[in-house]
């Protein structure tokens, strides 16, 4: 055979190799065989003529193509996929950073409840139940642990803001929803004991600290005007309803009728 001859059938022979004997998938079989892989989950990452990266049930391979003996498995591959984290209840928390790896649950700042269920919130104010002061009723979050999660309480007398029926001042529980959170008031005429001056008897506010929340007396003489038999005139108290509260005691003058 002249050279000439040879010389046309290597240029025949070369794209011949090139369009059919390296086609990557006949690397498949032997790379099958060699790892045990399926063939189904082998597939092309790369392939350059002679040289091939296949993946083979995830992992690289390096390959090469020989003209006598084919496709040669060469060695896992410098560039490997990244390795997928572990996440046994697939709650998206990888498994070694999960504090509850067999529960799904929520990622959470604090690696302790990492990957946990979150914790019961039975009023859903997002107080979890084990911190909420008031796990049955929908509050507010608080530093003080005896009212966080608890309704807000502007002067922390234990009455909610919106039952509260003196919300900044301080007072105490009422079946009355009109006292319901206010100071004190014995009597009921709406001036607190503190600062009522007949706590025990009902009365009206007045600008005397001595007077204020008792009976009216005009005359101020300490004989409360129902009680006076001269509201108008300061008198002296008598165990006599007529005269009690007139001056020295005497019932005053009657008002002659007729003419």
């Amino acid at each position: 055979m002249t050279l000439a001859r040879l010389t046309i059938l290597g240029s025949l022979l070369v794209p011949l190799l090139a369009t059919g004997c390296v086609t990557p998938k006949r690397a498949f079989p032997i790379a099958a065989h060699r790892s045990g892989c399926d063939p189904a989950n082998i597939v092309v990452v790369k392939h350059d003529v002679h040289d091939l990266v296949l993946a083979v049930c995830g992992t690289h391979e390096d390959w090469r193509w020989h003209a006598l003996n084919g496709w040669e498995y060469v060695g896992p591959s410098a560039e490997q996929p990244l390795a997928t984290p572990m996440d046994g209840d697939a709650d998206g928390v990888p498994d070694d950073a999960d504090a509850c790896p067999a529960l799904v649950g929520v990622a959470s700042l604090d690696p302790t409840l990492n990957g946990c269920p979150p914790p019961p919130d039975s009023d859903k104010d997002g107080v979890p139940d084990p911190k909420d002061g008031c796990p049955n009723v929908v509050g507010i979050p608080s530093p003080d642990p005896m009212l966080n999660g608890c309704p807000p309480d502007v002067d922390k007398d234990g009455v909610a803001d919106n039952q509260d029926s003196c919300p900044n001042v301080a007072g105490v529980p009422s079946d009355d929803p009109q006292r319901n959170g206010c100071p004190p008031d014995r009597d009921g005429d709406g001036v607190s004991d503190e600062v009522d001056g007949c706590p025990d008897v009902a009365g009206v506010p007045a600008a005397d600290p001595k007077q204020n929340g008792c009976p009216p007396d005009r005359d101020g003489d300490g004989v409360s005007d129902a009680e006076d038999g001269c509201p108008d005139e300061a008198g002296v108290a008598t165990e006599d309803a007529a005269t009690s509260g007139c001056p020295d005691g005497k019932a005053p003058p009657t008002t002659p009728t007729g003419g």
